[in-house]
């Protein structure tokens, strides 16, 4: 029983660090291999703080940095474009508020609203206006508030499959 519980703890540890909804595409005919530099297309969007938008663009400098990426001002092979986005999403649930009995017609519907943080990074060619690679990530904003880490750990887990296998 004691040897199950260093993982256990584990187990509760993880599930409780706020999870994010990751998700890549990238084009299947990009070269990787002859990226050595990049630069931010413009500064990261967000509709966050200053402090939030600067967290977000020393993590991807962090992540490009320990892939080999150094940064460039002049002609760099990638474009970055990064920013975060909120919106609130509306559920119609048959549940009242914290109820978990089936719904009868007294009881009506619910709607549930929830805002939800999006986080998107794209790569793209210098001079090209497509992305050759794009990750995005959801999570709920109360994550984002709650977690300083979240942009952190986010921006790496969107990061690991970063360049791309050829």
């Amino acid at each position: 029983m004691l040897r199950l519980l260093p993982g256990f703890i584990a187990f509760l540890a993880l599930a409780s660090c706020s999870a994010a909804d990751v998700r890549t595409e990238h084009d299947e005919a990009i070269h990787a291999r002859s990226w050595r530099t990049w630069a931010f297309a413009e500064g990261p969007r967000s509709a966050g703080s200053a402090r939030l938008r600067s967290r977000l663009a020393a993590a991807i400098g962090e992540s490009l940095s320990a892939r080999g990426l150094a940064v460039s001002r002049e002609a760099p092979d990638l474009l970055v474009r990064a920013g975060l986005s909120t919106a609130t999403a509306t559920t119609v649930s048959p549940y009242g508020h914290g109820q978990r009995t089936r719904p009868t017609p007294e009881r009506g519907l619910t709607l549930v609203k929830t805002e939800r943080v999006l986080l998107v990074i794209e790569m793209l060619a210098n001079g090209r206006d497509a992305p050759l690679w794009r990750g995005e990530a959801e999570t709920a904003a109360e994550a984002l508030e709650e977690d300083p880490g979240w942009v952190d750990r986010t921006v790496a887990a969107l990061l690991a499959d970063f360049p791309p296998p050829p």
